[in-house]
């Protein structure tokens, strides 16, 4: 299996399919293999020699990246959660309101028999 295949077993996979991939390549040093790794969805593509110094400032501009995905990620479930408990909340006062006034006839007339029941004649 070549860093080809692995790479496309990764983007399949639901857990992996966001892991940035950056290719390390001394083998093949064309922009056909270079086009071919970002194909199957290399985030970069390296040649060797590799300058130690770049590749830690790209990795840590994916971790940037993934942090700042993931920040976005987490206020997006909070916010859906917060849509669905205001969801819930004007949904119980629709509710509650249709069944007062369902109910309003009834206590009005029950209201009625209480006064009139109160009334001395």
């Amino acid at each position: 299996m070549d860093g080809f295949e692995v790479a496309e077993l990764l983007r399949k996979r639901e857990r992996t399919s966001h892991t940035p991939i950056v290719f390390l390549s001394a083998f093949d040093q064309t922009a056909e293999q270079a086009k071919k790794g970002y194909q199957v969805g290399a985030t970069d593509f390296l040649f060797s020699p590799i300058d130690g110094e770049l590749l830690k400032f790209k990795v840590a501009t994916y971790v940037q990246i993934y942090l700042r995905n993931e920040s976005l990620r987490l206020q997006l479930h909070q916010l859906q959660d917060s849509l669905r408990a205001l969801q819930e909340d004007i949904g119980d006062t629709i509710s509650e309101q249709v069944h007062r006034r369902i109910n309003a006839p009834e206590r009005q007339v029950e209201e009625f028999k209480r006064e009139l029941g109160s009334l001395k004649v």
